[in-house]
């Protein structure tokens, strides 16, 4: 092979190589499976007034995301989201709330109860126990007194958290 075909062909490989290494990492979140929608649709849960509830007792980088998401959905819909942390909120007061997003590691109170220990068939995190850096994300139905239905996002680990925070926002039109 002449010299100039094999300087073409390398040059060609440094191209594949960048678009891989640069272009295709960035983009690896877009191929999330979508959970956003910015149409009505059955069974869909409006989350563009909820509050985002976490847990005080789960990690911190759960909360940062959580404050986060706040702010981004806020930016997003020009309306402020309310941050709640759940072992501080008295529940009793916020009676009436038709939607919530609430955020935690599995090892938070909130995901605990929320799974009931693993008896709680409305939400599972068993295909989460174990796992590293994954999360599910799941509508329950009246997941805390005065809340009628929820976004629960819950991570495998603190990271999980964070990822299904992040992907939420993108999802939304937001680049964390």
């Amino acid at each position: 092979m002449p010299f100039w075909q094999w300087h073409f062909v390398m040059k060609q490989l440094t191209l594949f190589w960048l678009v891989q290494s640069i272009i295709l990492p960035s983009s690896l979140a877009l191929l999330e499976e979508p959970f956003v929608a910015f149409e009505s649709s059955p069974g869909a849960l409006p989350i563009h007034d909820s509050p985002i509830i976490f847990a005080g007792d789960d990690f911190k980088g759960v909360r940062i995301a959580a404050e986060s998401l706040s702010s981004d959905l806020t930016e997003i819909t020009g309306t402020k989201t309310t941050l709640l942390d759940s072992t501080k909120a008295n529940f009793s007061t916020v009676y009436g709330l038709a939607s919530a997003i609430i955020v935690g590691s599995i090892n938070s109170t909130i995901i605990r109860n929320l799974g009931g220990n693993g008896t709680n068939s409305s939400f599972a995190f068993a295909e989460l126990e174990g796992k590293w850096e994954t999360f599910s994300t799941q509508v329950v139905k009246n997941p805390l007194p005065g809340v009628a239905s929820a976004l629960v996002i819950a991570g495998s680990d603190k990271r999980g958290a964070i990822f299904g925070v992040h992907t939420l926002a993108e999802q939304c039109g937001q680049s964390p």
